[in-house]
């Protein structure tokens, strides 16, 4: 409809839109005054229906809203944007709200419940008495704690906790194989972040899940590349299998072979966690054909699985690895 606007509500329009992208998307009636607009145009592109209301007091251009609806993602984002601009004080993406913004695994689809944390300061009794200090709505919650607000940062517009502090508490909020996985999803980008996860967890001895984020750390490791190789990992082993080492190159006399995902070197075995969805072409298949080929000239046996074995049982998985352990030998 922007073609029925006069020059003028056309350009403010943009103006609102490109303001409010570096908000995440939505904005706010009085924030109108600080970039210098009226509210009589805001009324104007509202009856026109190019800005449309959110909540009470809180806007976003039809276009944002219309490509939010077609993507779950970019609906959270949105919500998250106008949740935390209703706020009278600081706010940041917390939980899996975080994790979403940083690109942490996420167990399907975006989660449907906003979650936020806010500054308590130096109000300790955020730490032993959370129940006291925590906000439920309806598909939002927002809690206080102290945190390092230096250490918060924006991601597509919105305010969020620090990529640690999204792994810790979306871990706690998750499953213990996918907490495992998330926390890998950190140590694959850094290794040496097992330390500062550590400290993190340290920081919320009463955040509800912390039990569960203690055990997968225990677990966590870094050189997994993937979800899928995450909680193959930690369902095999609980399938019997001894720990496999992640992401070992192979060689033999012409060189490189490649990177495998998983290698039991004792049992003569590695391990693929991909099946076959990246093989999407004769000659991308021939090529692994040889490559398999190599593998097994140096000793070794290949086993493959995908994302339908890892989601229902292992156990199947961990007796072709013995299976083929017994062949290499």
């Amino acid at each position: 409809m922007a073609h029925h606007l006069s020059e003028h509500l056309a350009a403010a329009r943009t103006e609102l839109h490109d303001r409010a992208a570096l908000q995440g998307g939505a904005f706010r009636r009085r924030d109108l005054e600080v970039w210098g607009m009226n509210d009589a145009t805001l009324r104007a592109l509202v009856r026109r229906r190019v800005v449309l209301r959110l909540r009470h007091g809180l806007y976003t251009d039809a276009r944002v809203l219309d490509a939010a609806r077609g993507d779950e993602r970019r609906m959270h984002l949105l919500d998250l944007s106008a949740a935390i601009l209703s706020l009278d004080h600081p706010a940041f993406a917390f939980g899996q709200s975080a994790a979403l913004l940083h690109g942490l695994p996420m167990p399907g689809r975006p989660p449907g419940r906003l979650d936020l944390v806010r500054p308590s300061g130096s109000d300790l009794r955020a730490l032993t008495r959370p129940s006291a200090h925590e906000i439920s709505l309806r598909d939002l919650r927002v809690r206080t704690h102290g945190i390092d607000v230096a250490s918060t940062l924006r991601i597509e517009g919105i305010p969020v906790v620090s990529r640690i502090l999204a792994a810790i508490s979306a871990a706690a909020q998750s499953s213990p194989d996918w907490a495992v996985g998330i926390l890998d999803s950190v140590l694959w980008a850094d290794a040496d972040a097992l330390s500062s996860l550590r400290r993190e967890l340290a920081e919320w001895p009463m955040l509800k899940g912390s039990g569960t984020v203690r055990r997968a750390l225990d677990l966590a490791r870094p050189g997994a590349q993937t979800i899928l190789e995450s909680l193959s990992r930690v369902r095999l082993c609980r399938a019997g299998l001894p720990e496999p080492q992640l992401q070992v190159p192979l060689y033999d006399d012409n060189g490189l072979i490649g990177i495998v995902d998983m290698d039991w070197p004792d049992l003569g075995v590695v391990g693929e966690a991909d099946g076959a969805l990246k093989y999407t072409g004769p000659e991308v298949i021939i090529a692994e054909k040889a490559r398999e080929d190599r593998i097994r000239g140096i000793g070794r046996e290949v086993v493959r699985w995908g994302w339908a074995d890892a989601q229902t049982s292992m156990d199947s998985i961990a007796a072709l690895v013995w299976s083929a352990a017994r062949r290499a030998a």
